[in-house]
């Protein structure tokens, strides 16, 4: 049976597998190596146990780093995941916000597009049958 004082110490400094985490996010084009590496080393100073990284869209007023997905911001998110092990971080990606990309200054084909559903009526020998809507976009 586990101690009032075992219970109290695991409470105050409890294992890495049971911390929060924390939504860590990048405006994508403006990072550097020392800047992760001390946001990750205040993260695991705070107690969290471990981060989810987020990107935001490049920002046109941002400082200048690399380019948003090219293999100099990969080779930082690479660097990222390295030091957040070093520091008994866990680490996860979620690529994007989920929010439509863009404003503004995107024009024509770059913008977001819109998702629009439709439900079809289907009578006949197939009604009811499983079709593979997928294939129709191949």
């Amino acid at each position: 049976m586990t101690s009032l004082k075992t219970l109290f110490q695991e409470f105050v400094h409890p294992p890495t597998s049971a911390r929060p985490w924390v939504r860590w996010w990048w405006f994508a084009n403006s990072i550097t190596l020392e800047e992760i590496r001390r946001e990750l080393a205040l993260m695991a100073q705070a107690g969290w146990g471990g981060v989810e990284l987020a990107i935001v869209y490049p920002q046109p007023k941002a400082p200048p780093g690399p380019d948003f997905a090219s293999a100099a911001w990969f080779a930082l998110v690479d660097c990222a995941i390295e030091a957040a092990v070093k520091l008994g971080l866990g680490f996860d990606l979620t690529f994007g916000s989920g929010w439509p990309f863009g404003g503004p200054y995107v024009q024509g084909d770059a913008r977001a597009g819109t998702l629009r559903t439709h439900t079809f009526q289907v009578t006949g020998p197939l009604a009811g049958a499983h079709l593979d809507l997928l294939s129709t976009f191949k």
